[in-house]
């Protein structure tokens, strides 16, 4: 079984929850990490949560909000 969560859109205490609930379980996180229209969430918040998940062991996948900036091979 694994703890599933979607659109954290830079909610850091949100991410911190998230990954502190059942430590010995696999986390999954379904993308929209970081974009957020709440103007309440600065970009230092952002670039805190990212780097929590990024660092974290969970399993980030892309969400919607990130097909706008696939890479385009030329």
């Amino acid at each position: 079984m694994a703890i599933v969560i979607g659109d954290i859109h830079g909610d850091l205490p949100m991410a911190q929850a998230f990954l502190h609930y059942k430590l010995e379980t696999e986390h999954v996180a379904l993308g929209d990490f970081v974009d957020s229209r709440d103007p309440q969430v600065t970009f230092d918040q952002k670039l805190a949560c990212l780097d929590l998940l990024l660092g974290s062991g969970a399993e980030l996948l892309w969400g919607n909000h990130y097909l706008a900036y696939r890479v385009v091979s030329l």
